[in-house]
């Protein structure tokens, strides 16, 4: 059997996937309880925080602020890619 080459066999339906305005509406709403989160480890100018699960449950969210004057905005982007870890 070979591969087909009409793509419209790979159509995929979404069922159940919120709107952007709703994914936006709760970003905002998660950015703007973020001043509740708790405090983790300082580090230089870096502040890491945290928020637990909900109800015990989903998972922990995590934030990393920092502060960077227009000289140092270059190495900003790299600073966060370095001290990111992937399990």
């Amino acid at each position: 059997m070979g591969l087909s080459r009409d793509y419209n066999d790979f159509v995929l339906e979404f069922q159940g996937v919120p709107t952007f305005e709703r994914l936006l509406d709760r970003a905002r709403a998660l950015t703007a309880a973020s001043v509740n989160w708790e405090p983790g480890k300082t580090v230089g100018n870096v502040q890491t925080f945290s928020l637990k699960p909900l109800q015990g449950k989903g998972p922990r969210w995590w934030a990393r602020v920092s502060e960077h004057g227009p000289r140092h905005g270059k190495n900003a982007f790299d600073l966060v890619r370095s001290s990111l870890t992937f399990r």
